[in-house]
């Protein structure tokens, strides 16, 4: 198959994601199935997404085919983690530049590179980072909602691999595509919450 068949047989399967994504209400059905459709497109093993309420990155969700079985995401233990926006960490660079940024081996960074590898989550789980894409989530006015960082590309024999261009454009493609979906399911439940606290005040 060569790579512009691929291509267009990739751009057509994101279309109809997307088409999916905007029957889906719950913003954390949403984010879950985002994760997992871009994961699936980069044959990665893990990954994460951090959203900004305000000024800052907040941990959002989280996938680990080695470490999680699907039904068990472990976003919760994360709950509290919040990554300031600036140049030290790769989701806050990300965040910044608005620009994806691919690393072939975290424990490897390049000299000229501003950002550090937060080893924390390896050390706590037993887990070995080795390549990361990290994507930020753009609407298509160009509002940032978030970023999207995936771990550990895989090989057809499940060796990690670093995440290629061609990866890297198209889970650009379908996160820029998807990040409207998350915009709705964020103000769905907002207005949710607004509901049932007004509901609250006339009881």
């Amino acid at each position: 198959m060569n790579e512009q068949h691929h291509s267009e047989h990739d751009v057509t399967a994101i279309l109809k994601i997307i088409d999916e994504l905007n029957t889906l209400k719950d913003v954390d059905t949403i984010l879950d199935r985002i994760l997992f459709e871009s994961r699936r497109l980069a044959n990665a093993d893990a990954g994460s997404i951090f959203l900004i309420p305000e000024d800052e990155l907040v941990f959002s969700y989280v996938q680990n085919d080695t470490l999680f079985d699907h039904q068990t995401g472990r976003a919760a233990l994360y709950q509290d983690l919040k990554v300031p926006i600036t140049h030290d960490s790769i989701v806050g660079h990300t965040a910044l530049t608005r620009e994806p940024v691919s690393i072939a081996d975290a424990y490897d960074l390049p000299a000229d590179v501003p950002f550090k590898f937060n080893t924390s989550f390896d050390e706590e789980y037993g887990y070995r980072t080795i390549s990361i894409l990290a994507i930020p989530l753009l609407t298509m006015e160009g509002r940032l909602l978030g970023v999207m960082q995936l771990i550990n590309a895989k090989d057809e024999d499940g060796n990690t691999i670093p995440f290629d261009e061609e990866t890297k454009a198209l889970v650009s493609l379908f996160a820029n595509n998807a990040a409207v979906t998350i915009e709705r399911g964020i103000m769905n439940r907002e207005l949710i919450l607004r509901m049932m606290s007004m509901a609250e005040l006339r009881d």
